[in-house]
């Protein structure tokens, strides 16, 4: 998938010389796999039950990066408020997606 491959090369140059193998989740580095592992740790019954939750989940981390970006403006902390930004750009981009997507997931 284009749209994490420059966030998951960035991650495994910063890892170095690993020596042992080590267990990683991307979604422990990448919000929007955050949020998608999330969805798809609850069971559903259904497909419609699926994109509620998904969508619902996605909606809900947007608002929460908003509230820090308010309070991060509020504090007059610019590099909260930078961090903040490409996290919620990251999380849009990967709703764009999906909605270019809409057979995987439609709302």
């Amino acid at each position: 998938m284009p749209l994490v491959k420059p966030d998951l090369l960035d991650y495994i140059n910063s890892l170095g010389d690993v020596k042992s193998q080590t267990w990683v989740s991307f979604a422990d580095i990448y919000e929007p796999v955050s949020v998608l592992r999330e969805v798809l740790s609850s069971s559903s019954d259904s497909l419609q039950e699926f994109q509620q939750r998904y969508k619902a989940a996605f909606e809900d981390r947007v608002n929460m990066l908003l509230d820090l970006y308010r309070f991060a403006k509020m504090k007059d902390d610019s590099v909260w408020m930078d961090e903040i930004m490409t996290r919620l750009e990251k999380v849009n981009a990967f709703l764009q997606l999906k909605m270019e997507n809409s057979d995987f997931c439609a709302s």
